[in-house]
């Protein structure tokens, strides 16, 4: 006789602590391999306070090898800067610009950073964003007063025959809180772009609460805050206050089965208009794997 089937929609509580290893077939997402991890790494800030520490922000400041500011984006990495006595400069700040402060556009201009404006609406301004990253890992001498300022960028992309074979990272900052559809918009993107731009992986950082928000593509996943240097030596990544974990079927319903939570499943049904798991706890010492039929996303507290 065969082996018994895993029953469906079955949850088990775990005790507040679950050895986990990910095994060697497994697709690995961790973003804290931004600071270390092979690859191209970008920033994009977007029009939210930046509410976060300076330790942190520098952290992902000097990983990057591309600072971006999409419109309003630029005016809180001006007052932040003041805030804290930085002179963090980004190498372009682009978008329809009607968020942009004319005194911090006159400022930024005066240090040499390029402000290049994209009035179409046709175009978000992350969309302009992630259009002018690609192109400037592409060519790093790009000159933006070549293009028109309507949409000028985006057309020179599509006229582009040459793509990046690397991974690029995009760690986002403002773009999750204030204005819900801006909220939603921006979750949007995020699904569309993992199918037009594959190699890209974006991890967005909460601005108002400790917490990393990450995509999860179809199949089976290892979440971890850990680098696979940490684990291997032994190092934990649970200590004390269990992190919080939601896996939120925001694209489509799926079917999930996790292993490394305080409440696993098994062939669990989830949807937005079902069944949904918020405020989990991530009991796995070194992160948690997750095999899901469709694309989720994942917050997990830092």
């Amino acid at each position: 006789m065969g082996s018994t089937p895993p029953a469906d929609n079955l949850v088990t509580e775990n005790p507040d602590h679950v050895h986990i290893m990910p095994p060697d077939d497994v697709h690995v997402i961790c973003p804290t391999d931004y600071f270390s991890g092979p690859g191209k790494k970008v920033l994009l800030l977007l029009n939210q306070e930046i509410k976060l520490p300076v330790a942190a922000v520098q952290q992902v400041w000097d990983a990057s090898q591309l600072r971006i500011c999409a419109d309003g984006g630029a005016n809180q990495l001006y007052e932040y800067s003041l805030k804290h006595g930085l002179d963090w400069l980004p190498d372009f700040v682009i978008g329809d610009l009607d968020s942009l402060r004319p005194e911090v556009s006159i400022f930024y201009k005066s240090k040499g950073v390029k402000v290049k404006q994209q009035a179409s609406q046709y175009y978000s301004d992350l969309d302009k964003a992630i259009t002018l990253s690609n192109l400037a890992l592409l060519d790093p001498t790009i000159n933006l007063d070549d293009y028109d300022d309507y949409d000028g960028v985006s057309k020179h992309e599509e006229s582009v025959t040459d793509t990046i074979q690397d991974k690029v990272s995009v760690f986002m900052m403002g773009s999750i809180g204030g204005r819900f559809d801006h909220t939603v918009s921006t979750i949007s993107k995020l699904i569309k772009l993992h199918h037009t731009r594959p190699n890209f992986q974006f991890i967005v950082r909460n601005s108002e609460y400790n917490e990393y928000i990450l995509f999860i593509p179809k199949g089976r996943n290892f979440v971890t805050l850990l680098q696979e240097k940490e684990y291997h030596r032994g190092e934990k990544l649970v200590k004390g206050k269990l992190p919080l974990v939601g896996l939120l079927p925001l694209a489509c319903p799926v079917r999930l089965s996790t292993s490394g939570l305080k409440w696993d499943v098994t062939n669990w049904e989830s949807s937005i208009e079902g069944k949904v798991s918020a405020n989990n706890l991530l009991v796995g010492d070194n992160g948690f794997l997750v095999d899901t039929t469709g694309p989720i996303f994942v917050n997990i507290e830092i």
